[in-house]
């Protein structure tokens, strides 16, 4: 199955204070969730058809371990299944040699101008 490993940089921006979703200056979890999505998104990019997007439909995260600002993320997805427009992804996270999230991801092919009509 296809694979792809990315890195992220924890700015203060991207702490649980700053991001209202808790109060520490720590790595928070919606901004980690937004990694681990945006992995999964760089490995579709391959296969997508001029006027084509994914979107994500469903994500399930355990965030394990805290990451302090100024640490480097690695996120890696692997592709496990193609079903039609969907794909599902397994997640994961480290913070060096420490792992610090899991999770699976589906992401669904769409036509951009008919999904924007929609709205």
């Amino acid at each position: 199955m296809k694979e792809i490993e990315k890195e992220f940089q924890v700015t203060p921006e991207l702490s649980a204070a700053k991001m209202g979703s808790g109060q520490l200056e720590v790595l928070a979890t919606p901004a980690l969730i937004a990694m681990m999505e945006n992995t999964a998104q760089d490995l579709l990019n391959g296969v997508l058809e001029a006027g084509q997007s994914s979107v994500g439909t469903q994500i399930q995260c355990n965030h394990l371990i805290a990451s302090a600002i100024g640490s480097s993320i690695i996120v890696k997805a692997r592709l496990i299944k193609e079903d039609q427009r969907f794909y599902s992804f397994e997640l994961e996270a480290f913070d060096g040699e420490n792992m610090i999230a899991k999770g699976s991801h589906q992401r669904a092919i769409i036509n951009v101008e008919k999904f924007m009509a929609h709205l």
